[in-house]
Formats: structure tokens, C-alpha cells, sequence
């Protein structure tokens, strides 16, 4: 036969699974929801990347015959973007490791954001090749 102390502790102890049941599952409806929207911030930043690309590659004759140049400024114009990303990627990599992903994310976000924003009211060539140079390198 057991005491009421006892019965008392046996009560206690379930309650005590419980709660940690209750907890862990908390933790992983958490963990679900926040790898979901690391994915879909991380693919809506690489959907915007891509469609950048795609959008100047296609008005490429209009924005010649708008703000002028020749043949080396076009290319400077879309591979300024490419160059600079590809080449500035792995310190963005080290970066992120040292000052956090999630800051440096927003960071690139914003800075790609302001860097497009420049593009968009660029008033001649040089400033559009300055606002692409700069989205890439916020792109990486």
C-alpha cells in the first residue's frame, strides 16, 4: 500500500513528464516554423536575385538606347553584378560566421534593396554600373 506522500510524489512526477512532453513538442512546432521561414526568406532572396538578372538582360537594348554607351559598358553593366558576387561570396560566407547569419542576411537584403532602388533612377551609365557593382556585392 503506498502513502499519500508517495501517491502525492507519483502525481508530481506525471505531471512533471507532461510538461516535458508538452515542452518538447512546443519546441518542435518552433523548429518547423522557423526552418520554414529561413526557406522561404532564403528562396524569396534568391528569387529577386535571379529576376534582376533576367529583367536587365531584357531591357538591355532599352537602357542603351535611354541612357546611352557602348558595348564595354553594357558588359561592365551585367557582369560588374556577376563579378563582384561571385568573387566577394566566400567573405560573405566568413563574415556571416562571425557577425550572425540572421544580421548579415538583413543586412545584404537591405543594402541589395537600396543598391536596386539606385539602379532603378540611375541618370547615366556609370551610375547604373555603380548600382549593379553594388547589388552584387550585396547580393553575396
Amino acid at each position: 500500500m503506498t502513502s499519500i506522500n508517495e501517491s502525492a510524489a507519483l502525481g508530481l512526477v506525471r505531471e512533471d513528464e507532461s510538461l516535458e512532453r508538452e515542452t518538447r513538442r512546443a519546441s518542435r512546432r518552433s523548429a518547423r516554423y522557423s526552418a520554414g521561414l529561413t526557406t522561404f526568406a532564403t528562396s524569396l532572396a534568391f528569387f529577386l536575385t535571379g529576376m534582376d538578372t533576367m529583367i536587365v538582360n531584357v531591357a538591355l537594348p532599352t537602357i542603351t538606347a535611354d541612357l546611352g554607351g557602348n558595348m564595354a559598358l553594357q558588359q561592365w553593366m551585367i557582369d560588374g553584378y556577376t563579378l563582384l558576387f561571385a568573387s566577394l561570396l566566400l567573405l560573405a560566407g566568413s563574415l556571416s560566421d562571425k557577425f550572425g547569419a540572421k544580421r548579415m542576411f538583413f543586412f545584404g537584403t537591405a543594402l541589395f534593396g537600396a543598391a536596386s532602388l539606385l539602379s532603378t533612377f540611375a541618370w547615366t551609365m556609370l551610375v547604373l554600373i555603380v548600382g549593379r557593382c553594388l547589388m552584387g556585392v550585396a547580393a553575396a
